[in-house]
């Protein structure tokens, strides 16, 4: 019933978070190998290992929020009208869909 609905978008919210993490970490670990020569450039003009971590940080975080500024403006808009039809079918009908 309505329970096992629930329980199977759990799920599934659960595994798409954890692919989309796994996809982030592959890109980013692929993304520094492919660096290691200008990593090794900016090792040999005198960087530290301190201030090219925090170059990769600084750049990681750049991507970061702005993926989930590109991404939250739909998924309200979308999250919204999946929320609505599952109302709709009864699925959850005592709960409000508020901003």
């Amino acid at each position: 019933g309505k329970s096992d609905l629930v329980s199977l978008s759990a799920v599934f919210g659960g595994m798409a978070v954890m692919v989309a993490l796994f996809v982030t970490a592959s890109t980013m670990s692929l993304s520094a190998a492919q660096r290691q020569r200008e990593t090794a450039l900016m090792r040999a003009v005198g960087a530290t290992p301190r201030q090219l971590r925090r170059m990769l940080l600084i750049e990681t975080l750049i991507v970061a929020v702005g993926a989930a500024l590109l991404a939250w403006l739909p998924g309200q808009w979308l999250g919204g009208a999946l929320f609505e039809r599952l109302a709709d079918a009864g699925i959850h009908p005592e709960l409000n869909c508020t901003y």
